[in-house]
This record gives structure tokens, sequence and C-alpha cells, in this order.
């Protein structure tokens, strides 16, 4: 249920909203809902902002994180915090850079930064994933896992 939340909020507010599904009948009420589901390694390099939200562990992986485009925002909006394979991000090549409390930069060799909102909790994904990181507003392209 937070999935379909998230999704029906992102396209209240003008979001362009990809789904990844692995369950069928989940896939095809997306669809019914008017969302497109994909896999998450077709789009991954063009998405702005990456939120997981199916209680697994791992679902964005380090090979996902690799081929995610500058600046892409990556967040966890389910139950638990390990959706998104953190631990793969603590090697010598990548630099942390703590934005602030529960925001940090990832920054690849060739500069490439994401933005990790790895602690974040159902309580403050909402405030956390629209609060802008530099004055601007965030680009509305999204992908959900639900």
């Amino acid at each position: 249920m937070v999935g379909k939340g998230c999704c029906a909020a992102l396209k209240a507010l003008g979001a362009i909203v990809y789904v990844t599904e692995i369950d069928p009948i989940c896939a095809l009420q997306a669809c019914m809902d008017g969302f497109r589901v994909v896999k998450l390694s077709e789009v991954i390099r063009q998405v702005d902002v990456v939120i997981t939200c199916t209680g697994n562990k791992n679902v964005v992986t380090r090979e996902h994180l690799d081929r995610m485009k500058n600046s892409c925002i990556v967040c966890n909006m389910g139950h638990s915090n390990t959706e998104i394979d953190v631990t793969s991000l603590r090697t010598p090549e990548l630099t942390w850079e703590r934005v602030r409390s529960q925001v940090d930069h990832v920054i690849w060799p060739d500069g490439k930064r994401v933005v990790l909102l790895a602690e974040v909790t159902l309580r403050t994904a909402p405030r956390r994933c629209f609060e802008p990181l530099s004055g601007k507003r965030p680009v509305p392209e999204f992908v959900t896992e639900r």
C-alpha cells in the first residue's frame, strides 16, 4: 500500500512515474492505474529520483547506483532502510559527503554524485523527498518500486 500511495501522490504532483513490479497482478493494477511498468535497469540512467517501497532487501544494487545519472536522488519509503544496498557504497573509491542529517552525497571518481536519503523512514520520507537541497525544485521524473 505504501508504493501505491507514493505513486498516486507523485502522479498528482505532475511527476512522470515509472513502476517496477515483480508480481504480475500488482503490475497489472499499476498499468490500470495509468502507470508505465518497467524494469529498473531500463530506466535507471534517465530518472531523477528512485524511491523504494518494497520491504525487500537490496532492491537497488550497486550496479543500479553505478548506472544512475548525476544528481539522482535515491530514497526508501518502505518499512526498513535495507532496500538500498548502502553497504556496497562504502568503498575507498567513493567519497561520502554529509549534506545534512539523513542526506549524503556519494561521489564517484568521475565526479558523479548520487543524493542518498538512506536513513529515511515512512514518517520522514515525504518531507525529505520534496525538500530542495539547493533551493531548486526537484525535477519530476521518478521510478518507484512497489
